[in-house]
């Protein structure tokens, strides 16, 4: 039986606060059991436990000390604390609200309440709410890298990326191993139109971290715009050996390797295929990206089975099935045409007759329909962009 010893519990306490300081979680953990066992009622402890317990992903049993905890001392801010973000991560936000506007009723000028409600906001879908916290936040405690990290995210959310690429950079200034900052940073670059901050932004993310895929995706999407075609396919390729569960690279990386002339776009677009199906919403785009892979590596009869297998699963009339009907010449171009502008989709459209072209050896007309697939597309849509790389791969822009 344990000794009742109030002293003893607090320097167990102490000690495992000091260890969770350290990141030595099982250490903490035997130093707070140790202090528990020495006063049953000490609060600070149950706090400490629960707040290891968090950091360990264990909410569910964090709660548990952490409600003892409140029971014994309703006042005990760090307790509130712990326990909203052990609500946070059970995903009941609603709940860490509360815990926040007590501690916040105790104290309204504790910078990691503003933190912590901002954040649960944020991930409610409130992020007007969730700024005006984080600006309290990084106002009461303009030094910490997480809470600008933070409100740069909800900037970003906002769309206001002028502001959160600000914060962001301020994020790392303070800590320059931030890597969801830098990651952070190069997306707001990205939606800024600036890709050459952003390459350098997701460089730096992957000196810290160079078997993160997602950084791999994102990069190669920066070298994109800036014409690296090349570069680009060698990060979707890293990115797909390190996630090969990722479509989404099956689909970039096909379109850039059709750019660049390369085999390998037919043999994209099929694994995409089987992995999807055709009910996919992108299914019948990878069925053109297959089809002009094939036709570049002169497979005719696996290029007309794209078409074929595509119109036989996809509504013929719903863009992009003009395209692949007209692939099958079954309809005439100006029925192509009249149906891409009714769908709002005349760049696709020349795209689509401007790489038909090229690959009948009719480079004139091609590159005649890649320009005006370049001039008509929204900036940073996916038909400009493959537009735009084949004429610069054709040395013509």
């Amino acid at each position: 039986m344990a000794r009742f010893d109030p002293g003893r519990s607090r320097e167990h306490a102490r000690r495992g606060a000091e260890l969770t300081r350290q990141g030595r979680y099982d250490q903490a953990l035997g130093e707070f059991d140790a202090a528990l066992r020495a006063d049953p009622e000490y609060a600070q402890a149950y706090n400490g436990r629960g707040c290891v317990l968090v950091r360990l992903g264990q909410y569910e049993r964090a709660l548990i000390d952490l409600d003892r905890a409140l029971r014994l001392d309703a006042r005990l801010k760090a307790a509130y604390l712990n326990r909203a973000a052990a609500y946070s991560g059970l995903g009941q936000y609603e709940q860490a609200l509360e815990d926040c506007d007590a501690v916040l009723r105790l104290d309204p000028n504790d910078a990691a309440a503003y933190h912590n409600r901002g954040r649960a906001s944020f991930a409610l879908g409130q992020a007007d709410r969730a700024l005006a916290d984080l600006s309290e936040a990084a106002h009461l405690d303009p030094h910490n890298p997480a809470i600008r990290l933070s409100r740069g995210a909800a900037c970003a959310r906002l769309g206001l990326y002028d502001l959160a690429a600000r914060e962001f950079e301020e994020s790392v200034r303070l800590d320059p191993s931030n890597l969801a900052a830098l990651a952070g940073l190069g997306d707001a670059y990205d939606h800024l139109g600036q890709p050459g901050a952003a390459l350098r932004a997701y460089d730096a993310a992957l000196r810290l971290h160079p078997a993160e895929a997602d950084l791999y995706a994102r990069r190669a999407e920066a070298r994109r715009a800036l014409g690296a075609w090349e570069d680009a396919v060698a990060d979707q390729t890293t990115a797909l050996r390190l996630a090969p569960h990722r479509e989404d690279l099956l689909v970039s990386r096909g379109w850039a390797l059709l750019v660049l002339g390369r085999e390998g776009a037919e043999a994209d677009a099929r694994a995409y295929l089987d992995r999807r199906g055709w009910g996919d919403a992108y299914a019948p785009f990878m069925a053109l990206l297959g089809h002009f892979g094939a036709r570049r590596a002169g497979r005719e009869a696996e290029a007309r089975r794209f078409l074929d297998e595509a119109l036989a699963n996809l509504p013929p009339a719903v863009w992009p099935g003009p395209a692949l009907r007209y692939l099958r010449r079954e309809i005439s171009l100006a029925a192509l045409l009249a149906a891409a502008d009714a769908a709002g989709a005349p760049s696709e459209a020349r795209l689509v007759l401007g790489l038909d072209r090229l690959l009948s050896g009719d480079r004139p007309g091609a590159l005649a329909a890649l320009h005006q697939a370049a001039d008509r597309g929204t900036p940073g849509s996916a038909a400009r962009d493959i537009a735009r790389g084949l004429l610069r791969h054709l040395g013509t822009l």
